[in-house]
């Protein structure tokens, strides 16, 4: 009996320890439940603690991606890799117009195809501008129909009768530009209306030119145009 007496007494305190850590275990749960409900209570009904660390772990990273944005200006402005405008600019070298005498409505029509073709050409530093090779030959394809021309001191009709006052009127516009210099220039057999005496250019597809070189330093563009009352011609350079 006292045998029995003694074996109670050794074990009695190994199970009072081992109802006590239940116990703790129990009530740290109940804790741990308690902070994840206080937790879930501020963002919503979430099921387990890794949904929660789920949520929490989305709040920090949508808070640091917002916190790091920054916005870029942007600019309508195209430059180039050093910064500067890309585009070109176009400077005034010089402009000359001759009057229209004739109304004659061939004539009229030669011109306006000859300056449509001219318009908006461009040459290069150091190279030969060729009138002619430019314009090419007048024909009918082309739309040129028969006007006055000089030829042998005498006036006749053939196809783009009036392109000389075209290449009279560039010339003019060229010999105001010190560095272009002419290489071929044709006087009429007899003297014209549009321009003074000596400052006209005739020109005939295949026998009479009007030539120049770009002796500057950037390209020119020439733009031609006619009205009812004027050819014009405006030389620029392009930089």
């Amino acid at each position: 009996m006292k045998k029995i007496y003694f074996i109670i007494l050794l074990f009695f305190p190994i199970i009072l320890l081992a109802g006590c850590n239940n116990l703790n275990q129990t009530n740290t749960t109940n804790d741990n439940s308690n902070v994840a409900n206080v937790e879930i209570s501020r963002t919503g009904t979430i099921s387990n603690d890794t949904s929660l660390n789920i949520l929490l772990n989305n709040t920090t990273e949508n808070t640091s991606t917002k916190n790091n944005t920054v916005s870029t200006p942007t600019s309508n402005n195209t430059t180039s890799d050093n910064g500067t405008n890309t585009a070109p600019t176009e400077n005034l070298l010089y402009e000359f117009s001759t009057p229209l005498k004739s109304k004659s409505a061939n004539r009229l029509n030669n011109i306006q195809i000859t300056c449509s073709t001219l318009n908006g050409v461009i040459v290069k530093p150091k190279e030969e501008f060729s009138f002619c090779q430019t314009i090419g030959k007048a024909t009918e394809d082309k739309g040129y129909k028969k006007a006055d021309v000089i030829v042998n001191k005498e006036v006749t009709q053939a196809l783009g009768g009036g392109n000389c006052q075209v290449s009279s009127t560039l010339y003019n516009a060229v010999l105001g530009i010190p560095d272009l210099t002419v290489t071929e220039r044709h006087p009429h057999g007899k003297a014209v209306n549009y321009v003074p005496e000596g400052k006209d250019a005739a020109v005939s597809y295949g026998s009479k030119d009007l030539k120049f070189i770009n002796n500057t330093a950037n390209s020119i563009k020439i733009y031609s145009s006619v009205d009812n009352q004027n050819v014009y011609i405006k030389i620029v350079s392009i930089t």
